[in-house]
């Protein structure tokens, strides 16, 4: 069994594409549950440490109990709770380019 091991590579490809991995129209709900995917595949070392990296380079100590996808909505629109699964069109696109920007950056810094 061949298993990802450069999920650079692998985040890369779904980035440029994610219609070829999810259904059309793509949204931030949707890459939140493939790239959760992902990580529970990969055991949990795709994202491991993406939260606490979130909270220290991105929001500056921001106390909180959110989980990772709520941390990125709460950096596109700091106001309010927000329903990833409800979200205006103007804001999921964000979410999603902010989200696969995050991903991308946070998978670099890791190395």
């Amino acid at each position: 069994m061949a298993y990802v091991t450069d999920y650079r590579e692998m985040f890369t490809l779904f980035s440029r594409r994610p219609g070829m991995y999810l259904p059309n129209p793509v949204s931030f709900a949707t890459a939140v549950a493939f790239i959760q995917g992902c990580d529970t595949m990969s055991g949990g070392e795709m994202l491991d440490g993406f939260r606490d990296w979130l909270v220290s380079a991105k929001l500056g100590q921001f106390e909180n109990s959110l989980v990772w996808w709520a941390l990125v909505l709460h950096l596109v629109e700091p106001a309010g709770p927000k329903d990833a699964r409800n979200l205006n069109p103007e804001a999921d696109a964000a979410a999603l380019d902010l989200l696969f920007a995050l991903v991308d950056e946070f998978l670099d810094h890791r190395g």
